[in-house]
């Protein structure tokens, strides 16, 4: 963990209450915990019962280069407990590097996250923007059949108590960057998506009975990279969900040729009224097309798909 802030019970006299600038380097070795929900944080902010005020998690930083991390790992991370007054909770500017080593999330679905914000009680608001995640190498696999991988930019969570009520939260302007590694159930290859929901931004009340958002709830401005040379061309990046991008950016290797395939949905489209597969499909604002390397001028005319 780099830097926590623990705001107890009663009201903070300290607003906003900020955890910033710190960095956490991971090189080698076993992360592992006792807790139900272990986790590697960057920048960490928690708020217990009866407190009120603003907290920031914001321009932390985590590394992770080589070792097995059985943990969810969050660039910042902010959580409120029971009975709040009015709390505003902020994970901004954070960055996430998985450059190496197995994230496998130990008992729990793995999970990267940017910037990541949850509610465990009434009365706040959130916002995850300006979050960014690097996926260059390693793997990102759950060891556990039947679970995903997920990656978000920016989430926003109410738990999963009941009758938990919020307004005004954000999950906008995110980034998640795909450059190289594995990120699958069991991947066997670069860039294997397969069983891996990839978001931008994500909002979501829970599974409790009751639980509400209310007011402005933004999912907007995120933007999807995904350069490498690696992309299996033929069969296009077999992904499980892409979703929350307005915007999406392909640098493409220059061995790419009309005809290829960029992304595959492991959902069955055969019926696209099905409410689950609707869940998955991919809705764009703008996607670019650029080569690593020359112009796609040289490669493509008018009229050629991909």
């Amino acid at each position: 963990m780099g830097g926590f802030t623990f705001v107890q019970q009663g009201s903070s006299s300290i607003n906003p209450v900020v955890s910033t600038l710190n960095t956490v380097y991971i090189y080698g070795g076993t992360v592992r915990s006792g807790v139900s929900t272990p986790r590697v944080r960057g920048g960490s902010v928690q708020f217990n019962a009866n407190s009120s005020g603003q907290g920031e998690a914001t321009d932390n930083t985590v590394y992770i280069r080589g070792g097995t991390i059985e943990a969810n790992v969050y660039g910042g991370w902010l959580e409120s407990s029971s009975s709040l007054l009015n709390v505003l909770l902020e994970a901004a500017g954070n960055t996430v590097y998985i450059e190496g080593g197995i994230i496998s999330g130990g008992a729990i679905n793995p999970g990267i996250y940017g910037g990541s914000v949850q509610f465990n009680a009434d009365d706040g608001q959130g916002r995850a923007t300006e979050n960014t995640v690097y996926l260059r190498g390693g793997a990102i696999s759950s060891p556990h059949a039947g679970l995903n991988t997920n990656v978000y930019g920016g989430r926003v969570h109410v738990g999963g108590a009941s009758s938990i009520s919020i307004s005004n939260v954000e999950a906008t302007n995110n980034t998640v960057n795909i450059e190289g590694g594995k990120i699958s159930h069991g991947a066997a290859i670069d860039l294997e998506l397969g069983t891996s929901n990839i978001y931008g931004g994500f909002v979501s009340n829970g599974t409790g009975a009751g639980n509400a958002i209310h007011g402005m709830h933004s999912i907007t401005d995120n933007t999807l990279n995904v350069r490498s040379d690696y992309l299996p061309l033929a069969t296009g990046l077999p992904v499980r969900t892409v979703r929350n991008f307005d915007f999406m950016n392909f640098y493409l290797p220059d061995n790419i040729v009309p005809g290829d395939i960029m992304l595959t949905s492991s959902v069955n489209p055969a019926n696209p009224a099905d409410p689950a597969f609707r869940s998955r499909v991919f809705y764009f604002t703008k996607v670019d097309l650029k080569l690593l390397s020359g112009s796609l001028a040289n490669i493509f005319t008018e009229g050629d798909k991909i």
